[in-house]
């Protein structure tokens, strides 16, 4: 698990005055209940709506994941946001296409390690509470992939081009590397049920 720090990021989000819809408006987490028991969600007072969310904190997530959402209205728990930005503003002075591209690369890798995770006994056995934790992780990494390709955009490339996906799939392939790499060294940190999925991830 993360650091308490990065726990509390999590699970206490300050709540986006911001609508994708109208830009404006004035933004409230309500309770709903349904047939699943009582739930929350983020509504603007023009009327938009957003996803489900077990609890207050899943909402505003769901909420910041919403298409026409700022990707800097948050702070995003995976990131040292001060550290992030320094090394952004860096990559803007270099090749930052590569940069962006190798980014991605790690992005999606994390997002099929928290895929991987969600097959295992060991996610079944969470608390609720627990798993609503690890249900927010492939939200904060959409939002990072949102803003990786945001600024490609803005550079003029597409995500969707031939060159761009030839140049993620290399860097998937060093991070595939590099996390072999350390494989040994925490593989009996590992249960049985994972330590299957990440040898699988891994084609160890």
């Amino acid at each position: 698990m993360p650091k308490q720090e990065s726990i509390d990021r999590v699970t206490n989000p300050d709540l986006p005055n911001f609508c994708p819809k109208c830009q404006g408006g004035q933004i409230a987490v309500k309770q709903v209940t349904t047939k699943q028991g009582e739930r929350h969600r983020v509504e603007c007072s023009c009327g938009k709506e957003g996803p489900l969310g077990v609890s207050e904190f899943s909402a505003i997530w769901h909420w910041a994941t919403m298409k026409g959402m700022p990707t800097d209205l948050m702070e995003n728990p995976l990131v040292n946001t001060e550290r992030y930005w320094a090394t952004r503003r860096k990559w803007a002075k270099g090749d930052e296409v590569s940069h962006l591209t190798a980014w991605l690369a790690a992005l999606n890798f994390h997002k099929r390690v928290c895929d991987a995770h969600r097959d295992t006994p060991d996610y079944q056995a969470l608390s609720e509470s627990d798993k609503e934790f690890v249900d927010m992780l492939p939200l904060l990494n959409r939002i990072l992939r949102k803003e990786a390709t945001a600024r490609l955009e803005e550079l003029n490339i597409s995500l969707t081009s031939e060159e761009c996906q030839r140049k993620i799939q290399t860097e998937e392939s060093y991070v595939a590397n590099d996390r072999k790499s350390v494989y040994e060294r925490f593989r009996d940190m590992l249960t049985p049920g994972f330590h299957f999925k990440v040898r699988e991830l891994y084609c160890i």
